[in-house]
Order: C-alpha cells, then sequence, then structure tokens
C-alpha cells in the first residue's frame, strides 16, 4: 500500500506531504482544485509521462516520491526479483521508496531505496504496487482485445502468453525477412536476365586475360604481313650468309687477322675490342641459327580468320554492353556471375526461412491450442463469478464468454487464435449481446468494478487508483459503486478521486484538494478533513452548497448509515 507521497515542485505544487489509510482514501474538491494531481503525480513516479512542463514556474527541479509497504507475498516476492537485478538490499519488512526527480532541461533521474536505477525499473515496480485507472478506463471492457486480456489475466495465462507472444515475434521477423528477400529477388529479375547474357558472351569469347586484344591484334598482324616477314628474313639471311658479300665471309678473314695480331701483341689482345670482336662473330651466326628456324613456318589461313573473327566479336561485346577492353569485359563477367550466385543464395534463403516458419508455426499451434483450452475452462469459472458479483450489487444479469478459435492464417496473433466477446443482458429473459452494444455507463461501473475485484484477489496488487471511474452515474448505481469498491478496500487499498457524495462516504479517510492564490501565486493544497469538514463537503458533493441546511441533515445521515460518527 502507498503509505506516504511527497510531491515537490510539481504543477501548482510547492511542497506536498499526503499519507493514506490502508483501506478507502477519497480525494473531493471543487471542479478544477486540481483533484487528479495525485493520480499524475503517480503516472510521473512510474514513468508513464515525459513530465514535459510539470516543474513549478521559477524553479530548477521537480520530484515526486512515495513510500509504500508492501503486505502480501506474492508482491515482496516480485519485488525482490526486481530488486536483486539492479543490485538492491530488500528486506521483507522495511517500506519501499520510489522517487523520480525532473530537471528543466528535460532529464529524469529513478531511484529506488535511495539507489539509483533506470525507467525500466521503476515501470516495473508500478506493476507490482499500483494499478491506475483513469476516468476512462472502465471502457476497456468495450475492447474484444482487452476482454480478452482481461480473461487471460484471470487464467493466469501470463507465461503462456509469453511464450506464443515470442513466437510470434520469431514468426512476425522472419516472414518480413522472407518478404524483404523475395522482392530483392523480384527486383533483380531483369539484371538476372542481362547477367546470364553477359556470362554467356564473354565464356563465348574465351578470353584468357586482360591483355587478349593486345595479343590477337600482334597476331593479326603478323599473320596479315606474312609475304613481308619472310622477305625480310630471307633477305637478313642473305646479308649475313651470302657468298659473295655476305657479313660472316667478310667478318671471318677479319677475325682471323684480329688472333694474329693478338699472338704478337700482348697488348692488344687484352683490349675490349678483340673481344668484341669474337663475340661479334658469334652473335651474327647465332642470328642466322635463328632465323632461318624463325623462318620455318606456314601461311595459317584459317587462323587468321579466326582471329579476326574473335577480334570482332570481343568488339561487338564491348559495343554491346558499353565497356572498353578486355578488362572490362572481365570485370563485367566476374560481376555477373558474383550477382547470380547471390540470387541462387536469397533463392536458398527463402527456402530456408520457410522452412524455419513451418517449424514455428508448430510451435504456435501447439501453444495456440494450450492456450485455447485453458481460456475456455476459465471463462467457464469467470461467468459464475461475475453473476454472482453483480446480482450483489442489484443486478440479475446473463453473463457469457463467447471464444471463437480462428485458423492459422485469419487469427495469428501475439495473444493465440482465438476472439473473445463478452456477453451481456440486464434483464432476465433477453438473451445476452456483445456488452458494447447493451451495456449502460452505470453498468459498465459496477461490471468494471467488480472484474477488477475478481482479478485482484488472484493478482495480490497492493494499491488501486481510481480517477473518477464513477463518473456517470448516480442514484442507487452510486451506492452500489461506493459499496464495490469498499469491498475491494478490505483487501488492498484504495485511492480516488470522486465527485459523488454516496461513493465518498464510504472513505477511511477523506483528503479535500483545494487551492490558494498567495502573492499572486497558485498552490495546490491537500488535507485531511475533520468530522466536521467532512459532512460540510458531502454536503457540497450533494447539492453544490455546503451551508444548506437540507444537505448537510442528508450528508449526516449518510455518513450514519456507513458507521461513522457525526
Amino acid at each position: 500500500m502507498i503509505k506516504k507521497i511527497y510531491i515537490k515542485n510539481f504543477a501548482t505544487i510547492d511542497f506536498l506531504e499526503v499519507g493514506f489509510c490502508e483501506n478507502l482514501n477519497v480525494l473531493s474538491g471543487e471542479t478544477g482544485a486540481g483533484k487528479s494531481i495525485i493520480i499524475e503525480s503517480l503516472n510521473f513516479l512510474f514513468g508513464k509521462t515525459k513530465g514535459e512542463g510539470v516543474i513549478r514556474t521559477g524553479e530548477k527541479e521537480g520530484s515526486v516520491s512515495a513510500v509504500f509497504d508492501a503486505l502480501s507475498r506474492k508482491i515482496k516476492a516480485n519485488l525482490a526479483q526486481i530488486f536483486e537485478e539492479n543490485g538492491i538490499n530488500f528486506e521483507e519488512d522495511e517500506d519501499i521508496i520510489v522517487k523520480r526527480v525532473i530537471t528543466v532541461n528535460g532529464k529524469s533521474k529513478y531511484f529506488i531505496n535511495n539507489e539509483p536505477v533506470n525507467k525500466t525499473a521503476a515501470e516495473r515496480l508500478e506493476g507490482s504496487l499500483v494499478n491506475i485507472f483513469g476516468q476512462n478506463d472502465k471502457r476497456f471492457l468495450i475492447s474484444n482485445d482487452s476482454q480478452l486480456a482481461f480473461l487471460d489475466e484471470f487464467a493466469e495465462n501470463i507465461k503462456l502468453l509469453s511464450d506464443i507472444k515470442g513466437i510470434y515475434n520469431d514468426i512476425s521477423r522472419l516472414e518480413s525477412e522472407k518478404e524483404k528477400v523475395k522482392k530483392k529477388i523480384g527486383d533483380i529479375s531483369r539484371i538476372k536476365t542481362l547477367n546470364a547474357y553477359i556470362i554467356d558472351d564473354v565464356e563465348k569469347l574465351e578470353i584468357k586475360s586482360e591483355n587478349d586484344d593486345i595479343i590477337l591484334q600482334e597476331e593479326l598482324k603478323r599473320l596479315e604481313n606474312i609475304n613481308s616477314i619472310k622477305e625480310y628474313i630471307s633477305a637478313s639471311i642473305n646479308l649475313i650468309d651470302n657468298e659473295e658479300y655476305g657479313i660472316l665471309k667478310n667478318l671471318t678473314p677479319l677475325v682471323s687477322n684480329l688472333l694474329k695480331l693478338a699472338d704478337v701483341d700482348s697488348n692488344f689482345k687484352k683490349t675490349e675490342e678483340f673481344k668484341n670482336a669474337e663475340s661479334a662473330k658469334i652473335l651474327i651466326e647465332d642470328i642466322l641459327l635463328f632465323l632461318e628456324k624463325y623462318a620455318d613456318f606456314e601461311f595459317d589461313e584459317q587462323r587468321l580468320s579466326e582471329i579476326r573473327l574473335k577480334i570482332d566479336r570481343i568488339i561487338s561485346a564491348e559495343n554491346k554492353y558499353s565497356v572498353s577492353g578486355p578488362k572490362e569485359l572481365i570485370d563485367l563477367y566476374n560481376k555477373a556471375k558474383i550477382e547470380l550466385e547471390s540470387v541462387a543464395n536469397l533463392e536458398e534463403r527463402v527456402e530456408e526461412l520457410e522452412n524455419n516458419i513451418n517449424g514455428l508455426k508448430d510451435g504456435f499451434l501447439g501453444a495456440a491450442d494450450v492456450l485455447h483450452k485453458r481460456r475456455v475452462d476459465s471463462a467457464s469459472v469467470l461467468e459464475k463469478k461475475i453473476e454472482a458479483e453483480l446480482s450483489s450489487l442489484g443486478i440479475k444479469p446473463v453473463f457469457k464468454i463467447e471464444l471463437n478459435k480462428l485458423d492459422f492464417k485469419e487469427g495469428f496473433s501475439e495473444t493465440g487464435l482465438d476472439e473473445c466477446k463478452f456477453m451481456f443482458s440486464a434483464n432476465p429473459g433477453e438473451d445476452p449481446k456483445p456488452l458494447s452494444m447493451v451495456a449502460s455507463g452505470g453498468e459498465l461501473s459496477r461490471l468494471s468494478l467488480c472484474m477488477l475485484k475478481i482479478v485482484n484477489v488472484k493478482r495480490g496488487s497492493s494499491s488501486f487508483i481510481f480517477d473518477e471511474v464513477d463518473s456517470g452515474i448516480g442514484g442507487d448505481v452510486a451506492n452500489f459503486v461506493g459499496e464495490a469498491l469498499k469491498n475491494i478496500s478490505d483487501v488492498n487499498q484504495v485511492i480516488l478521486v470522486t465527485h459523488l457524495a454516496q461513493v465518498a462516504s464510504f472513505a477511511g479517510r477523506h483528503l479535500f484538494v483545494y487551492k490558494e492564490v498567495i502573492n499572486g501565486k497558485t498552490y495546490t493544497k491537500i488535507r485531511e478533513l475533520s468530522p466536521e469538514e467532512r459532512v460540510n463537503e458531502i454536503a457540497r458533493m450533494l447539492s453544490g452548497y455546503a451551508k444548506s441546511e437540507a444537505a448537510t441533515a442528508h450528508a449526516k445521515e449518510i455518513l450514519k448509515r456507513r458507521g461513522f460518527i457525526v
């Protein structure tokens, strides 16, 4: 339960300390007095609001802190786990202090028992310590999704739902990836065809290196000039080896004379010129031998045609694919092969994803079957409990829960495959119809409180906070709602903002919210009412005027019926 709340520099509050009793606490006041300040501060404390603009004008920071007493064993177990995960020592008999501080630049800090924690830790604490319901939260019963969530909470399907949600997220993630991969395959289908042509064309060219065009052009030039080549070789051989004027004919006597000179002149024998003369003769003989061998070839007209055709095909491919030279053709070919291989890899990935999805789908269907059976079993129990609670509030209802299990394609969701409808009739003999179609505001208020009361017994939550959950009702219905809230507060603390005197009269502690203007500044204040002040406030709530004798007498009568001495 909430023992105290401390609010500092928050909205129109400079500093406020509010204490609560362990059962039903009521906050009332004039319209515009700021009765919802407790709800707003708690939403801020647990990170449900960003806190923009909440700091009191002229201040540098604002803060909200609350002191809790965790009474139930279930709450203590939940808290112990959160404390352990955040490295905070926790003694079961000690109070829990939660605090949030926000600065003018919008930065927030969270603390649990004076230890700094992250926002997530504070958010997790909320589920164990408080349950906050706003003015329109009774409308949650209208939504089929909310009805299903309520049934699951009653059935304690949290673990199973977590498992199903995990599988759902895995399937959704894989389906999303599969669609992206398939789209990518579709996007490159044109490129795939083009790449196939590129690979086929380049492979037919049998290009062996990026210099193939140079090599082919050189061979083409040789074959096209074969007659000239033979003439040049023949003329060269003749110049070297002609018996009349060949180089060797004259070079041989020259070398012979130089040898004789070397025999008689040792200095000449040592010169480079003598050695070069001998080398020159050897080189010329080698050149002659090479030319004689090189001249031994025949003209290959077929080869000439092949080379011309291959060069034409290379040039044609270069023009076709807008590249220059065999190197760029080879680069284009390699790129095309990589892209084609990537398409094949993508297609394999699609198949792999489909296999994984099918495996997860089997697990999802199995878990959904178990969840459906648990829901069916719990629905029959919940129907009886709600009818019994409503009967105690003056309604003789028919309440049924319709569960419709859909096939995978239609019903696949993070909550399984079930559709849920709450069916209701407040009139005996009338068939129940969807709750959203037939329930009045008063019936929704009573029904929501009954359901909260039922779930609360299983949940073991510490405190319920209601912001005018009784709006839109009056008369006997208001009495029934007040009694229901009182019954809930016998198990768990209730803090309620209300405008109804009938509801407020059930409170164990009645707090009055009001505003004061001091030196031109507005301040929101809260004080606990004395017995006399409470009579006046109940009278004001009844008639709008606290000093009405009739209203005052009526207020005293109501409070006496509730067992209060006035």
